[in-house]
C-alpha cells in the first residue's frame, strides 16, 4: 500500500502524487503536485473528482467525462491505469500534459477500495517534440479526402467514433460550441451548437472570413492580435468578444483555444470552444452597478461600513471610517484597526470578534474608537456573516455606528438618578431633622405651658418657666429663618443693602446675640481687632448674620469650658476674620461638605447636636454675595477647627468708626405710649388677634378687633382708624387684598398700614409693600420691633 505523500522520482523530475478517498474527494497531496498543477493544497483538498472545477481533454483535444476519468476508472473497478495522457488546463489558462498513473488501496479483508493513490508527471515538453496533434473525428467525418499525399508535415486523420459522440453531448449539454481550424489548409470547421451560437444555419459554411465579419467592429483587432499572440507563442488563446447577429442583437463570446505544431514549432492546426457569456455579462453588469449603489450607498450614511475576510481580516472600509480615523485603507486592513480602539476596550473586542468568527455568531459590541484628532467616542460595532452556497462563510458585512451622544444621556441619566436617590436620601434625613429641630423647642414650650397653666408654680419657677418657653420660641423662629434664607439664595432673591461699614463693629454687635449662649457653657470668647484695617462695602444685617453663625457653630461644638477666638485684620486689599475653637474637631473626609446644605458630619440617628445643617451653608452664600469667601480647615478630631471669612476692602481713607448695633431702639412696654390711637387689627386666627390686641392695649391703645377682610371692611366704614395692623394669609380674602380695597376709599389713602404674617419671604415682603402696606413684619411676632414700627409710622 502506497501512503507515503512526500516521496519522490528516482529521477530528477517531479512527481505529484494526490490521495483520493473512495468518495472521489481529494484528502491530501504533496508539495510537487501543488506545483506542478498550479493549485495550493487549501483548493486542491475536498475538491471532488466527481465535480472537478479545472478543465482536461484527451490528446485529440475531447473532453475528459467524469466517468472515463482515471481516479474514477479505479474506483469504480478496483483495477490500477497506467500511463494516462491527460491535457490540464492550469488556472491561468496554460494546458500541460500529464502521463497519470492510479492505485487503489484496499484494507485486510475487504474487496472494496477505500481510497486511490494518483501519481503523474509533467510530460509536456516531451508531447513537443514527439507527438503530432491529430484533427478531431468531426473534421474528419465532414471533409472530403484530399488529393494530396501524407507528409511528416501533414497531421494523421483519426476515425474515433465513440469520442466523437461523447465529445458532442458534452459540449452540448454544457452550452459549448467548438471549432477546429486547419491552418494549412485554411478551413475552418465548427458543431452545430458553434453555429447556432454565432446564428449561423447548420447547412450553411461559416468560414473565417465570415466569423470575422460578425464581430464588433472595436473588437476585431484585438481578436485577431489575441489569436496571432497564441500562435507565435504557443501559450492559450482566451478571449472575450463581441458579435452582431443578423437582427442586429449583440451578444458577448467567451472563447478559447490552442494551436498545434510541427517539430519545428510550425502551427498547423488551431481547435478550441466558444460559449455564450451574455447572459453572465449582463448579470456581471447588474452585480457591478449594484456594487457601485452599494458603494454609493456606503459613502452617504451615518455609519462606518466595514467588510471583512472568513478569517476577520478587513478588506474593505467606507470613506467615513477612513476619515473619522484618519487613515488609509491600507493602514486599516486585516488586523491593523486595532490601533483606534480604545485599549481599556481592545481585550473585550478582541474576544467578541474572534468568537464570531469562530462560531458565526452576529458580532455586538460598544466600544471607544480614537478620531483623527486623538479623541474617543463610543461606536456601536454590529456585523453579520453572508453565506455561500456550501453553508460556508464567504464574508463578514458590518458597521460602526456613532453612539457618543447615547453614552452622553446614559451617564446624564445614571448621574441624574444618582442625585436624585441622594436628594431623597437628604430630603427624608432633612425632613427628620427639621421634625426633630421643631419638635425639640415645642417640647419644652408646652411642657413649661401646661406647668404655668396649673398656677401652682413659685414665682421662680415660674419666671424660669417663661424664660424656657421664650428661648425655645426664638429658637424656631431661628429655624424657620434659616430656612427662608436659604430658600431667598437658591431663587436668587436674597436683597442685600450694602453700605460702606467697620467690620468690627459688626463683629462686637453679632457677639452681644451669642454671648449668653458662650457664658451657659463657660466658654471664653477672645477677641482681637487690628486697628484701622479700612472698610467693606456691605449689608450690615447680613454680615453679622454671617459672623453669629460662625460663632454659634463654635459654640455648639465646643465642650464647657472651651476657648474661642476671633480675629479681624488686614491681608492685602482684604479683611481677614478668622473664628477658632479647640472643640471637637472635623474629620478630614468631611471637610469638602462642611458647606453644603443640610449636611451634618453625623447621621439623623446619632447626631449629639442640634441644628438643620443650614447656617454655614448660608455664611458661605451670605459671603460669595459679598464678592468674598470662606474657608475651613481643622487638624483632626478633637482639635479644634478655623474658619476664616475673607471680603474685598473698600479703597476710601479710614475715618471715624460707626457703630452698627442690631436693636437700635429698646422699646419695652410702656403704658399709654399709644394712648388715643385707634388700631384696626385683622387676623383669623383667634389666638393671634388677642396676644396682639393685649399687646397694643397694654400700650394705651384703642383696638379694633377684626377677624376676616370683610368685618374689616364693614368697620373701616363705620369709623376711619390711625393704624391698620393685617394678617396676609386669610379665606376668601387676602390681606393684599384688604389693603387694595382700602387704599381705594377717600379715607383709606393715607393711612399707615403693618403686614404681619408668616410668609417670611422676601417675595413676600415685596408683594406686601407693592400692594399698600408701609412695613411688613414676618410671625412669629418680636414685640419690640412691632412696637419699634409702630413708633416710626405714627411719629
Amino acid at each position: 500500500m502506497k501512503t507515503n505523500l512526500n516521496r519522490t522520482s528516482s529521477t530528477d523530475t517531479a512527481v505529484g502524487i494526490i490521495f483520493y478517498l473512495a468518495d472521489g474527494t481529494i484528502q491530501s497531496c504533496n508539495p510537487d503536485a501543488e506545483k506542478i498543477l498550479g493549485y495550493t493544497v487549501e483548493q486542491l483538498v475536498e475538491t471532488s473528482s466527481f465535480n472537478l472545477p479545472w478543465q482536461t481533454i484527451h490528446e485529440d483535444g475531447s473532453l475528459f467525462l467524469p466517468e472515463t476519468y482515471p481516479i474514477t476508472v479505479s474506483i469504480r473497478t478496483g483495477k490500477s491505469c497506467s500511463d494516462v495522457i491527460v491535457g490540464f488546463y492550469k488556472p491561468n489558462g496554460d494546458l500541460i500534459w500529464l502521463s497519470v498513473d492510479t492505485l487503489p488501496l484496499f484494507k485486510a479483508g475487504n474487496a472494496e477500495a477505500y481510497g486511490v493513490e494518483t501519481t503523474f508527471k509533467d510530460i509536456t515538453e516531451d508531447l513537443k517534440v514527439q507527438f503530432t496533434p491529430k484533427l478531431s473525428p468531426v473534421i474528419s467525418s465532414l471533409q472530403t479526402p484530399s488529393n494530396r499525399p501524407l507528409t511528416d508535415d501533414q497531421p494523421t486523420q483519426l476515425t474515433l467514433q465513440e469520442s466523437e459522440k461523447r465529445l458532442k453531448l458534452a459540449t452540448n449539454a454544457s452550452g459549448i460550441g467548438m471549432w477546429f481550424w486547419d491552418l494549412l489548409e485554411d478551413t475552418l470547421e465548427w458543431t452545430d451548437l458553434g453555429k447556432a451560437i454565432f446564428g449561423i444555419p447548420v447547412d450553411d459554411n461559416f468560414s473565417y472570413e465570415t466569423f470575422f465579419n460578425l464581430l464588433h467592429p472595436e473588437d476585431r483587432d484585438r481578436t485577431q492580435e489575441a489569436i496571432d499572440r497564441a500562435l507565435a507563442e504557443q501559450t492559450e488563446y482566451s478571449i472575450e468578444y463581441r458579435i452582431i447577429l443578423s437582427d442586429g442583437s449583440i451578444r458577448w463570446i467567451l472563447a478559447k483555444g490552442r494551436g498545434f505544431y510541427l517539430r519545428e514549432c510550425k502551427p498547423v492546426s488551431m481547435m478550441g470552444t466558444v460559449q455564450d457569456i451574455s447572459d453572465r455579462k449582463k448579470t456581471a453588469e447588474i452585480l457591478q452597478q449594484r456594487e457601485r449603489e452599494l458603494k454609493l450607498i456606503t459613502e452617504v450614511i451615518p455609519q462606518q461600513v466595514w467588510t471583512a475576510l472568513p478569517n476577520g481580516k478587513i478588506d474593505y472600509v467606507n470613506q467615513r471610517w477612513l476619515e473619522y480615523a484618519g487613515a488609509t485603507l491600507a493602514e486599516i486592513k486585516g488586523r491593523n484597526w486595532q490601533r483606534v480602539v480604545h485599549p481599556e476596550d481592545l481585550e473585550r473586542v478582541n474576544l467578541a470578534w474572534n468568537q464570531s468568527i469562530t462560531t458565526g455568531e452576529n458580532y455586538n459590541i460598544k466600544a471607544r474608537l480614537r478620531r483623527a484628532d486623538g479623541e474617543y467616542c463610543w461606536f456601536l460595532g454590529r456585523a453579520r456573516p453572508l453565506y455561500n452556497e456550501q453553508g460556508k462563510i464567504a464574508k463578514w458585512y458590518g458597521t460602526n455606528t456613532s453612539i457618543t451622544r447615547i453614552k452622553e444621556l446614559e451617564s446624564q441619566l445614571i448621574q441624574q438618578t444618582e442625585d436624585l436617590a441622594n436628594a431623597n436620601r437628604l430630603k427624608d434625613e432633612f425632613l427628620a431633622i427639621v421634625s426633630h429641630e421643631l419638635r425639640t423647642p415645642l417640647n419644652s414650650i408646652l411642657g413649661w405651658a401646661q406647668m404655668l397653666s396649673t398656677g401652682r408654680l413659685d414665682p421662680e419657677k415660674t419666671a424660669m418657666g417663661i424664660e424656657i418657653i421664650g428661648r425655645n420660641a426664638k429658637l424656631q423662629a431661628q429655624l424657620v429663618e434659616d430656612l427662608l434664607d436659604v430658600s431667598s439664595i437658591l431663587r436668587g432673591k436674597l436683597n442685600l443693602n450694602k453700605i460702606s461699614l467697620n467690620l468690627e463693629s459688626i463683629i462686637k454687635s453679632a457677639l452681644t446675640t451669642v454671648n449668653l449662649a458662650a457664658q451657659a457653657k463657660s466658654i471664653q470668647i477672645e477677641t482681637r481687632y487690628e486697628p484701622n484695617i479700612g472698610k467693606v462695602f456691605g449689608d450690615p444685617g447680613r454680615l453679622q448674620q454671617v459672623i453669629w453663625n460662625l460663632v454659634a457653630n463654635a459654640i455648639k461644638f465646643t465642650l464647657e469650658g472651651g476657648q474661642i477666638s476671633i480675629k479681624l485684620e488686614r491681608v492685602g486689599s482684604q479683611a481677614t476674620i478668622q473664628v477658632e475653637d479647640n472643640g471637637q474637631g472635623i474629620n478630614a473626609e468631611f471637610l469638602p461638605y462642611v458647606f453644603d446644605r443640610f449636611s451634618q458630619e453625623q447621621s439623623t440617628s446619632t447626631r449629639q447636636y442640634g441644628g438643620l445643617g443650614l447656617g454655614l451653608a448660608i455664611v458661605r452664600h451670605l459671603t460669595e454675595l459679598h464678592d468674598g469667601t470662606v474657608a475651613v480647615s481643622s487638624p483632626g478630631l478633637g482639635q479644634g477647627a478655623i474658619f476664616i471669612v475673607r471680603l474685598p476692602l473698600m479703597n476710601v481713607p479710614e475715618v471715624e468708626r460707626v457703630e452698627v448695633e442690631t436693636n437700635s431702639i429698646n422699646q419695652s412696654v410702656r403704658p399709654n405710649r399709644f394712648s388715643g390711637i385707634k388700631i384696626l387689627v385683622v387676623d383669623d386666627e383667634t389666638d393671634s388677634l388677642d396676644i396682639l390686641s393685649f399687646v397694643l392695649e397694654q400700650e394705651g391703645a384703642a383696638i379694633i378687633p377684626a377677624t376676616s377682610a370683610a368685618d374689616a371692611l364693614e368697620v373701616f366704614n363705620r369709623e376711619t382708624p390711625d393704624l391698620i395692623i393685617s394678617d396676609i394669609g386669610m379665606p376668601n380674602v387676602s390681606g393684599y387684598s384688604l389693603i387694595t380695597q382700602i387704599r381705594q376709599l377717600p379715607q383709606g389713602k393715607n393711612i399707615s398700614a403693618i403686614s404681619l404674617t408668616a410668609y417670611a419671604g422676601e417675595v413676600d415682603k415685596q408683594r406686601s409693600i407693592e400692594a399698600g402696606f408701609q412695613r411688613h413684619i414676618s410671625k412669629p411676632i418680636d414685640i419690640s420691633e412691632l412696637i419699634n414700627t409702630i413708633v416710626e409710622l405714627i411719629d
